[in-house]
């Protein structure tokens, strides 16, 4: 509380007390989700920040985020095995486009894919391994508490 009278102090009184409260949720979820990152991979404490923020800016960070765990432990430049897939994500350039490089471009374009795909499986449903990947990114998606 003090913290947010400080503020609207030096700022004139500009800001109310519930724009302060709000952006130290963001920056609570910011450092959280960075601390996981940081803690399941290899990751130095800058490149886990912008991996957090990245992901904090999609539709469906506790998802997204889930994902990246799954298929790379945040490794934002892998390769898969037989190098069809790149990136944080694993995404294939034959199915999908062009993966960048940026982090937030990864983030983004995963977003969009699960959106896609969580459309196409209401429509017409998924097999069985399918189902198996799904169940293993929910269950990792219970461990990130944001």
């Amino acid at each position: 509380m003090v913290f947010k009278l400080i503020i609207m102090f030096l700022l004139g009184g500009l800001i109310s007390p519930s724009f302060v409260s709000d952006s130290t949720k963001v920056i609570t979820k910011l450092d959280k989700l960075a601390y996981f990152v940081r803690n399941h991979s290899n990751n130095s404490e800058v490149v886990s920040y912008h991996i957090a923020s990245a992901i904090l800016n999609t539709t469906h960070p506790r998802t997204i985020a889930s994902i990246a765990l799954v298929e790379s432990e945040f490794t934002p430049n892998a390769v898969g095995d037989s190098g069809a897939s790149v990136g944080m994500f694993q995404i294939q350039p034959a199915v999908w486009g062009e993966v960048s490089s940026s982090i937030y471009e990864q983030a983004r374009k995963a977003d969009l894919i699960l959106t896609e795909v969580k459309m196409i499986r209401r429509y017409n449903g998924a097999g069985r391994q399918a189902r198996r990947y799904e169940a293993k990114v929910l269950s990792t998606r219970r461990q990130i508490n944001l």
